[in-house]
């Protein structure tokens, strides 16, 4: 009857993904956890499927974070890392989730983790993005550095480092996860401590580097030290690269099955499908003749046609690839398709791609196509030209396409082709709809991005609230004068 009973969970359990998020589909997975009786798991956090997961977990009124572990070799291993970093972060004074139970659960054949639910509490990055109190948005920062510079002073650095990793309640920040905390006897030195304060700073939003300078030393008050300019400087150019390197991981699961891609090859056939688009099928994509129409306006004359699948209508951009499937990185298309999804990354609009579609035409020859969600707007030039257009418009518009710009000088991308041209208003968001005419320079990527920029204003000087923009290579101005 154990078997059974663990063998039914194991089974429960190896099924959810992170669908499960995307969708809230709910749980009914109950388990008997010692001294605390039934937990009932409700709701998933995050799923890595056939390895962990971590649910929201009810007992009785009461709600408990529950952290699961079965992979079939390591659950042993990824439990153990998870408890040491918690019980380090409670030894050493650092506001965490107090453990209820941690151990091994023999009638499931799993490894378990209950832990206190922090009512009322909001995660960083959320509570970063909402700013939900008056001034919270200035208090923040402070309070998470000084939780940080708290951190290396106890001799604990934590690896896995980034904003969803802590929660604010009371004005008090938590630290969630303690799946990669290393410990040691003496508090960390300047070194090891400024590389991972540059972990976590390459996770801030690319919108607020205008205050990580304020960042830096309010972190560095905290510790007592001093930092020459150059210093910073030198942190800041850490960062960026930090932040290439994220960029890079994340576009490296976007031409194979990494969740929440699903890679699929066949004879004369590659595809990659994002599952995040819930209401897209890939099969019905595959298998619809597909009626095509030009699409109007500026997404016609870069070549988008109007795909219609069933009742739905998507954007469908083609071109050829020439050579081994092998080299699919360097055709037209998968930067099309990489460039969209990197955009979105960062915070900007542009047809949200569901799916690449690669079919073997001539021996290497292959007719590609992104398909992506359809958008709507009128042309950036044609807005701004309007005389219906008020001048705050103009300058909320502009202030958007400096935030956008600034965006992506953050991570290393370049404008390289842009054009007005390229930019839809979609009431008062920019929408950018042609993701190729962006780059990800390696050889002296601040230059040429500089390059790149000043040549994008300068094809904007007669656009009314765009003209007398200047960039300096780190920020923007207006020249005086101008709208």
């Amino acid at each position: 009857m154990a078997d059974a009973v663990h063998g039914n969970v194991l089974a429960s359990l190896r099924g959810i993904t992170q669908d499960h998020v995307r969708a809230g589909t709910p749980l009914t997975i109950s388990l008997s956890i010692p001294g605390m009786g039934e937990v009932m798991c409700a709701e998933v956090f995050r799923a890595i499927p056939g390895k962990r997961l971590v649910c929201l977990g009810k007992l009785g009124e009461a709600r408990v974070i529950v952290k699961l572990y079965y992979a079939p070799r390591r659950a042993h291993r990824h439990w153990k890392r998870s408890d040491k970093g918690c019980r380090a972060f409670l030894r050493r004074g650092i506001p965490a989730p107090e453990i209820l139970f941690s151990g091994y659960l023999a009638q499931y054949d799993l490894y378990a983790m209950v832990l206190e639910f922090l009512e009322g509490g909001v995660r960083i990055d959320q509570a970063l993005a909402a700013v939900p109190e008056k001034g919270m948005g200035e208090e923040l920062p402070g309070l998470l550095m000084a939780e940080l510079a708290r951190h290396h002073a106890s001799g604990i650095i934590q690896n896995d480092l980034h904003l969803g990793n802590f929660m604010v309640r009371d004005h008090i920040v938590h630290s969630l996860d303690g799946d990669q905390v290393e410990e040691r006897g003496k508090p960390h030195g300047r070194r090891s401590s400024l590389r991972n304060l540059a972990r976590l700073l390459a996770n801030i939003n690319t919108s607020r580097d205008s205050d990580l300078d304020a960042w830096i030393q309010s972190y560095m008050r905290e510790r007592r030290w001093s930092m020459t300019e150059a210093d910073q400087e030198a942190l800041k150019a850490r960062i960026y690269r930090m932040r290439r390197r994220n960029l890079s991981a994340y576009l490296g699961k976007t031409l194979r099955s990494r969740d929440p891609f699903v890679a699929q090859s066949g004879a004369g056939l590659f595809t990659v499908f994002d599952k995040r688009h819930t209401g897209v099928l890939l099969p019905d994509i595959l298998h619809s003749a597909g009626r095509t129409k030009k699409a109007e306006g500026a997404l016609g004359r870069i070549g988008y046609q109007v795909r219609t699948i069933g009742d739905r209508q998507l954007l469908q951009l083609s071109s050829c690839g020439a050579g081994p499937l092998g080299f699919m990185r360097l055709f037209s298309a998968a930067r099309v398709w990489r460039n969209a999804l990197m955009l979105n990354r960062i915070g900007l609009q542009t047809p949200q791609p569901v799916a690449l579609v690669m079919q073997q035409k001539l021996p290497l020859i292959w007719k590609c196509s992104v398909l992506s969600m359809p958008v709507e707007g009128i042309g950036l030039r044609d807005f701004l030209l309007s005389a219906n257009v008020s001048q705050e418009v103009r300058d909320r518009l502009a202030a958007g396409l400096v935030d956008a710009l600034v965006r992506m000088t953050g991570v290393g991308v370049s404008p390289g082709g842009l054009m007005p041209e390229h930019i839809l208003v979609a009431g008062e968001a920019l929408v950018f709809i042609d993701p190729a005419a962006f780059r990800r320079p390696f050889v002296a990527p601040r230059a040429r991005i500089a390059r790149a920029v000043k040549r994008f204003l300068s094809l904007c000087a007669n656009i009314p609230g765009i003209d007398g923009l200047t960039w300096n290579g780190s920020s923007f101005r207006r020249e005086p004068g101008s709208s």
